[in-house]
C-alpha cells in the first residue's frame, strides 16, 4: 500500500476499536532497529508482517487486528465451495467474457465494458484474462442494478483507476502459483490505465515482474477483495480505506454439495 490505511464502521454497524486501523492517525512508533517497520512520516510506514507474527499488529499497533495469519485457509475452497480441479463446473454457474486493457475510450469495448454488459444476464461475471477496469464508473448500482455480484478476474493482471463503489465482491484468482522466475511487467503496457502511476509506486525491477494488481484511486467493491494470487503481488498505489459489508456478498458464493458416495445416494 503506497498510502494510509484506514478501515472504517459499515453502515449501521459500529465496530470495535481494535479491529480499525488508521495509520494516519494511530500515532506508532516503530521499534529501534527493526527492519520491519519503518516510519517515514505520520501515515506512511514501510511495514512487512510474515505469518503469525503479532509485532506490529493487534490492540493498540500499528494494523490492530485487522490482519488474520490461518495457514490452513484456502481461499478458493472457501469461497467457491469446491476444488480447483472442479473449476469447470463453477464457471457453468458464471457469465464468462474475454479480458482486455483495450480502453472504452477508444471506441472498442473495454473490460468493465463487457462486464456491464454480462451484469444483465447474471449476477456473477467471470473473466478470463487480463482486465483494466479503468475507472470503475460503469460498475455502479445505477447501471448494473443493487443486487450482490460477484466478479472473477482469473490468470490476468487486474487494475483500477476510480474511485466508484462496486455492490459485491471482487475474487483475483491466479490458477497456479506464479513461478519466481516469470516476468508479468510486459502485460503493463501504456494501454493500461493505470500504467502512468507505476513510476511512482515505489516498485522495484523485481517486484514489477511479479506485479498482478495494481489500483489507483478510492474503487471499492463493498463486499471486498480476494487475493488468490500466489507468486504475485498487490498493490494499492494510493491511500485505502475499506468498508466490509457482508450484505454485499451473495449468499449462494460457497455452495454445499452432498459427497458422492454419502448417504445421500439414492
Amino acid at each position: 500500500m503506497n498510502g494510509s490505511f484506514k478501515t472504517l464502521n459499515p453502515a449501521g454497524v459500529t465496530c470495535n476499536s481494535a479491529y480499525q486501523t488508521d495509520t494516519a492517525a494511530s500515532g506508532y512508533t516503530c521499534p529501534s532497529g527493526d527492519s520491519n517497520c519503518v516510519k517515514h512520516s505520520i501515515w506512511d510506514y514501510d511495514l512487512t508482517v510474515v505469518g503469525d507474527d503479532q509485532t506490529h499488529r493487534g490492540a493498540g499497533k500499528l494494523v490492530e487486528n485487522d490482519f488474520v495469519y490461518d495457514s490452513s485457509l484456502d481461499p478458493f475452497e472457501s469461497f467457491f465451495g469446491d476444488t480447483r480441479s472442479n473449476i469447470d463446473s463453477i464457471k457453468a454457474d458464471y457469465e464468462i467474457v474475454q479480458g482486455t486493457v483495450t480502453s472504452g475510450s477508444s471506441g472498442s469495448d473495454s473490460c468493465q465494458d463487457r462486464i456491464k454488459d454480462a451484469y444483465s444476464l447474471n449476477d456473477n461475471v467471470w473473466v478470463e484474462g487480463d482486465c483494466d477496469l479503468e475507472s470503475g464508473n460503469l460498475l455502479n448500482t445505477t447501471l448494473i442494478g443493487a443486487s450482490s455480484k460477484v466478479l472473477v478476474v482469473e490468470d490476468g493482471i487486474l487494475t483500477v483507476n476510480g474511485a466508484n463503489d462496486f455492490p459485491g465482491i471482487i475474487y483475483h484468482l491466479f490458477t497456479s502459483t506464479i513461478p519466481s522466475s516469470a516476468d508479468l511487467s510486459s502485460r503493463w503496457t501504456s494501454d493500461v490505465s493505470t500504467h502512468g502511476n507505476l513510476s511512482t509506486a515505489e516498485l522495484t525491477v523485481a517486484q514489477q515482474k511479479k506485479l498482478t494488481f495494481f489500483s489507483r484511486g478510492a474503487f471499492k467493491p463493498k463486499g471486498g477483495y480476494v487475493f488468490d494470487t500466489p507468486g504475485g503481488l498487490t498493490v494499492f498505489g494510493v491511500s485505502l480505506s475499506l468498508t466490509f459489508d457482508s450484505g454485499s456478498v451473495p449468499n449462494n458464493s460457497s455452495k454445499v454439495k452432498w459427497q458422492k458416495g454419502s448417504w445421500n445416494d439414492l
